[in-house]
């Protein structure tokens, strides 16, 4: 390769005129000189590297495939952590305000609630009494004005079933949820994004304990034995806790499972508090 020197700087410079790569272009010996130089070897360059219009599409095609099959993954694990954050905040609300309840009303058996005489008078002073004045509240429902449940009345598919008799309300956070009885139980449905759909248990609704024994807000499930609760049949009985009366497993219901979904707070929670493999997401 020769070197020649600049008539203004007297630098050096290398001419590429006899670079292999070029000589088919014809940079010639006497284009050496730099202002004749760069637009043939620049040109040459642009030609070597350039992209045929069938490879741009083949590698246009080849992006696109990657993305189809990581993209939804990757929108379903953030979903995922979404819920897990969230069911986690909404546990820590609600057991903070019964802790506080309890420090001003006494412990929960003595709240008055029967399951076997209750009617939607009793639950809102029940609800108005232990548990509004410790949460931050900014909007109460109305009769069917909140409809993220509601749809189950019409059968459709893996929503909770929820009494008219319970009353909605929204925290300053969005989350919505109702006390409501089941069985014996006092239990807390909380929709973790609020109006936003799928308004799906398991998903993002999500049912809380009451243990009127300890006092203390549970993961609905949490006593139960994971295969009990992933099963598609069959009661958990825990003579300590929890009587279930109804199939409250955590899975995909269809239009008669009313309760689908229901123990799936506890199956979480089991898993360290997190969404596993097998969880029916």
């Amino acid at each position: 390769m020769k070197v020649i020197f600049s008539k203004k700087t007297k630098t050096k410079k290398k001419c590429f005129a006899r670079d292999k790569s070029f000589d088919k272009y014809n940079c010639e010996k006497e284009r050496c000189h730099l202002n004749t130089l760069l637009p043939y070897c620049l040109s040459a360059f642009k030609k070597c590297a350039a992209f045929t219009l069938a490879e741009v599409l083949i590698t246009i095609g080849i992006i696109g495939v990657v993305a189809a099959l990581t993209i939804p993954t990757l929108i379903t694990n953030y979903q995922k952590q979404q819920t897990v954050s969230k069911l986690k905040e909404a546990y820590g609300i609600f057991s903070q305000a019964i802790r506080r309840s309890i420090a001003d009303n006494g412990e929960v058996s003595g709240w008055g609630f029967d399951a076997n005489n209750w009617s939607g008078a009793k639950m809102n002073d029940l609800v108005e009494i232990h548990f509004a004045p410790y949460l931050k509240i900014t909007r109460i429902f109305g009769p069917y004005e909140y409809d993220g449940v509601y749809p189950l009345i019409q059968n459709k598919s893996n929503l909770f079933f929820m009494s008219s008799r319970s009353k909605y309300m929204q925290l300053l956070n969005g989350m919505i949820f109702a006390v409501f009885a089941q069985s014996n139980d006092l239990k807390i449905l909380v929709d973790l994004n609020g109006t936003q759909k799928p308004n799906t248990t398991g998903k993002d609704v999500f049912i809380f304990y009451i243990n009127q024994k300890t006092s203390a807000l549970e993961t609905e499930g949490k006593h139960c034995p994971r295969n009990v609760i992933l099963k598609d049949q069959g009661h958990c009985i825990d003579g300590d806790f929890i009587h279930y009366f109804y199939d409250m497993h955590c899975k995909v219901g269809n239009d008669r499972d009313r309760y689908a979904g229901g123990s799936c707070s506890g199956l979480i929670e089991k898993d360290g508090w997190k969404i596993s493999k097998d969880y029916p997401w």
